[in-house]
């Protein structure tokens, strides 16, 4: 429970803050909440019949395999937005580009290299 609420949970209330537009945003995300609601529902009445029908252990291993492909979606379609404006965000969704701050990031410092520099000047 702490690895979903200390991870995967809050990223789900973070993109649908980011990922629509101003115009459609206050209904988009309605409809999305509406749909969470919905797979907790279907998880929490699915749940006492699966472990009845598998067991205790075999229902977690499903749960940790659909964890397991949650991550895999995030890090292959979910666009890094670290750095990255709305407006510039909403535009490259617009023309079918993955909004990527990668290549504007590379030209920044790395930490180490930032705390070398705070560790030479004082």
């Amino acid at each position: 429970m702490f690895a979903m609420q200390g991870t995967i949970g809050p990223l789900v209330w973070l993109l649908l803050a980011e990922i629509f537009p101003l115009k459609i945003r206050s209904f988009a995300v309605g409809v999305c909440v509406f749909g969470l609601w919905m797979a907790n529902a279907g998880v929490a009445f699915g749940f006492p019949p699966v472990v009845q029908a598998l067991g205790i252990a075999p229902t977690f291993f499903i749960f940790a395999g659909l964890g397991v492909l949650a991550r895999v979606f995030i890090h292959s379609v979910v666009p890094e937005t670290r750095g990255v404006t709305l407006e510039k965000f909403e535009d490259s969704i617009k023309h079918g580009r993955k909004a990527s701050v990668r290549a504007c990031c590379s030209t920044r410092p790395s930490l180490s290299s930032r705390l070398k520099v705070d560790k030479g000047s004082s």
